[in-house]
This record gives structure tokens, sequence and C-alpha cells, in this order.
């Protein structure tokens, strides 16, 4: 098979589709969480933003509002107790 046909192969298949938007996304995701972290609320860690986001992108919308919702609480909660453990 020469390499034209194996790239217009490749083009029509959706799983190369949707393993490039899942990685689009994954990317954006972490992107987005980094800069709100250093840019809007200055946080000196900000590595742990893209950590987050990466732990809560999924491959479909819903699955990652699902996911996101059900991680959202204990990451908080984490981050508030340990934010209270420093001042003390």
């Amino acid at each position: 098979m020469d390499m034209e046909a194996q790239i217009s192969r490749r083009l029509r298949d959706p799983l190369t589709w949707a393993e490039a938007s899942q990685l689009a996304k994954t990317v954006v995701a972490a992107v987005v969480a980094w800069a709100l972290a250093v840019h809007v609320f200055g946080l000196s860690q900000a590595f742990m933003a893209p950590w987050a986001a990466l732990l809560t992108v999924h491959i479909t919308v819903f699955g990652s509002l699902r996911r996101a919702a059900s991680r959202r609480a204990p990451l908080c909660s984490g981050c508030s107790s340990r934010s209270l453990d420093l001042t003390q």
C-alpha cells in the first residue's frame, strides 16, 4: 500500500479523529488551567492546576463534566486542608 493511500485511510478513520480531539481537549484544558492559576489566581504552585485538569478530562463532554464533579470535592477539600496546615 502506498503512502498516499495509507494517509487517506487514516484521515477517514473515526478513531483517529476521536484520538486527535481527545488530545486537543486535554492540551487546552491543561493550558487554560495553568494560565488561570498563574495569571488570575496568582498561585505559587501553578503546576498543580494542569495536573488537576488532566485528571478531570474525559473522552466526552458529559463524561468530563461528570468526572470533574465527582473529583472536584476531594480536590478542593484536599487543597483547603493543605492550606490550613500551612497557616498553622
